[in-house]
């Protein structure tokens, strides 16, 4: 099965992704800012039921996210599909 890795997985779409490709085998890496969902402030990442490994500190919008990744289980992992899913919301 492929690998997957999804950023923004604390709530929303990412979410589901994971849910969804951990619920027909695949192996998926969850990278995320902090497992609490933003808008929720509930930690569902970590009922996901699969191959899941959370990786927490993942900020793409910070210019360390590079050295946060290396440093990461992720590092020396071979990734099949990357999902850049993180985004934030706001109003202005």
């Amino acid at each position: 099965m492929p690998t997957f890795a999804i950023t923004g997985c604390s709530s929303g779409i990412g979410l589901d992704l994971v849910k969804t490709l951990a619920d027909r085998g695949d192996k998926v890496y969850a990278l995320v800012r902090q497992k609490a969902g933003s808008q929720s402030g509930t930690d569902e990442l970590s009922q996901v039921q699969g191959d899941v490994t959370i990786i927490e500190g993942i900020d793409v919008s910070s210019d360390d996210v590079g050295a946060a990744l290396a440093a990461s289980p992720l590092a020396d992992v071979p990734i099949d599909c990357l999902i850049n899913n993180a985004g934030i919301s706001g109003s202005g």
